[in-house]
This record gives C-alpha cells, sequence and structure tokens, in this order.
C-alpha cells in the first residue's frame, strides 16, 4: 500500500514538473520528418511526444544509469521546452527509441554548456551555434543503427538552422580517474 501511495506521488511529481515548463504547450521551431527502413528521424512535434522523450531519458539517465527504482518518471529542465528534440521512432511498434535536445541559438540565447564552461567567447562567434545535448537511446537499440540516424538528423537540422557551431557537453560513466583522463587527454 506504500508503494501504491509513493507511485502516486510520483506521478503528480511529474506532472507537475511537465507543466511548470510548459511542455503541454510545446511546438517545434524547426520540423525535420525523414523515413529511413523501419525508423522515423524526426523534431518532436507537440507535448506528447516530448513527455514520451522526457520518459526515455529517464529510463536512461534515472533508471539504468543511476539505478533508481522509480518505475517511471520524467527527465524534464528548464531548456527543453525552449530547446527541439530529435527522435528516432521505430515504426514496428510506435516507440521512441532513440533522442537527442538541439539548442539553435536562432531560436534561445541560454545555453547548458553556458553553466559548465566560460562561454562568452563562443557566444560572440559569428554564425549560428546548435548545442547538441541529453542524448538517450533505449537499451535495446544501442547497435549503431539508431545512433547513425540521429546524427543524420543532426545534420540535416543544422543545414535548415545554417549551423556554423556544433558543441555540447558529455557525460563519462564512470568515476575511475585514469579513465576520465584518457578521455580528456584523447
Amino acid at each position: 500500500r506504500l508503494g501504491t501511495m509513493k507511485q502516486a506521488l510520483h506521478a503528480l511529481e511529474d506532472q507537475l514538473k511537465l507543466q511548470r515548463f510548459k511542455i503541454r504547450d510545446f511546438a517545434p521551431k524547426v520540423s525535420i520528418s525523414v523515413k529511413k527502413g523501419h525508423f522515423t528521424v524526426k523534431t518532436v512535434e507537440n507535448g506528447t511526444e516530448l513527455e514520451e522523450v522526457l520518459r526515455l531519458r529517464f529510463e536512461v539517465f534515472n533508471r539504468e544509469y543511476m539505478g533508481k527504482n522509480r518505475t517511471l518518471g520524467v527527465d524534464v529542465d528548464k531548456l527543453d521546452f525552449i530547446c527541439d528534440h530529435l527522435v528516432i521512432r521505430d515504426d514496428r511498434s510506435g516507440k521512441v527509441v532513440g533522442t537527442y535536445r538541439l539548442n539553435s541559438s536562432l531560436f534561445s540565447d541560454r545555453f547548458y554548456s553556458s553553466g559548465e564552461f566560460k562561454f562568452d567567447k563562443i557566444k560572440a562567434m559569428p554564425g549560428n551555434i546548435l548545442e547538441l545535448g541529453r542524448a538517450a537511446i533505449d537499451k535495446d537499440f544501442r547497435t549503431g543503427a539508431v545512433i547513425a540516424l540521429l546524427w543524420r538528423g543532426i545534420s540535416e537540422y543544422m543545414q535548415l538552422t545554417k549551423t556554423d557551431i556544433l558543441l555540447g557537453c558529455a557525460s563519462v560513466k564512470t568515476i575511475d580517474p585514469l579513465q576520465i583522463g584518457l578521455v580528456t587527454q584523447y
């Protein structure tokens, strides 16, 4: 009974987050839709699709990587409403199996990276910036095909937004100083 009550509170918390960040009112800035085999590469078109993305991200980041026990949830922050979201949908199941968050300087001057790094010189550079972030792929689809399709969608988005600068933060799933050193050295 306590578990049921906990789940209800988590569901209410998720709904409040979605409302706070205006997810239900979401509309894309740039529309892309390309079919490739049994996949569709596209930008999210509405709040319902965006909620699917936020649930996939929760599954990957919170349940899989962080080991949280919550069965359902959303991974959402203040940038999700101002960004476009690229998705790969498996047309056989209708399920969103991959996503990337796309933040173009054509539509926003706020970037996640500016909270992690000195960013003023980059923002002052001429040209359009595209920041990539929050990439997530369903664990059953990590064969290389989905990430290749995501990059195809990113390429198309870059062309449509006339992007000159591509950047973003990446997480390294380790706390081993040697592995971190090797990644940063590379």
